[in-house]
């Protein structure tokens, strides 16, 4: 989320006023579709408050959380103006990655230099963006995963994501459940509401 450049140093991070400091094709579809995700993404900061100030006791916090995930929708929604879908595979040629596809790279691939061992890593983008996992465990949505190949695969996906990401969610998961009893106990009708804002807003 660092790839990135403004167009007019004045102006907002509008994935329209930003352009790639290192691209892959450097069409105006990849361009877009990056500079969209650095869009969503200027809005984590306040993301990230209203979780503290809801975990501190704060239930006004949900309402920031809420108001701040439906923006990040509001921007996801403008992806396929930033950047047309057709043209996604000549940007992301080498999303399929090595895990799971055995008759390809076979028992893997041997990275010269690391290590003598064929190593396998999953491809997909997935883990490299914490928003929707940060949304799983903070509103306790991730207390009803189904327990099958996709959800295997969402948590697989943590490894891949760097180690203060990785203890940040150790952290969530300590501190949601008592997030959430504070919410039951509290009767408080409206922060109710707003948990379930924030659910919708994950399956929006």
């Amino acid at each position: 989320l660092g790839n990135y450049v403004k167009r007019d140093p004045s102006a907002s991070l509008h994935w329209e006023n930003l352009d790639m400091a290192c691209s892959f094709t450097n069409t105006s579809d990849e361009v877009g579709f990056i500079m969209n995700h650095v869009y969503i993404n200027e809005m984590s900061p306040k993301l990230i408050g209203g979780i503290h100030q809801a975990y501190s006791g704060d239930l006004k916090g949900l309402t920031t959380v809420y108001e701040t995930i439906k923006e990040m929708n509001n921007r996801r929604r403008t992806m396929w103006s930033a950047s047309n879908p057709k043209n996604y595979n000549n940007f992301r040629a080498f999303i399929m990655g090595i895990k799971g596809n055995d008759a390809i790279f076979g028992d893997g691939v041997v990275y010269e230099g690391c290590s003598p061992e064929p190593r396998q890593y999953r491809g997909q983008t997935g883990a490299q963006d914490d928003i929707i996992p940060t949304m799983d465990i903070f509103s306790g949505v991730m207390g009803f995963y189904p327990d099958n190949m996709l959800t295997k695969y969402l948590l697989d996906l943590r490894q891949y994501r760097p180690k203060c990401v990785q203890e940040f969610f150790t952290d969530l998961d300590a501190e949601s459940p008592k997030m959430l009893e504070n919410i039951k106990a509290s009767g408080d009708v409206d922060a109710e509401i707003m948990l379930l804002g924030i659910v919708e807003q994950i399956y929006f």
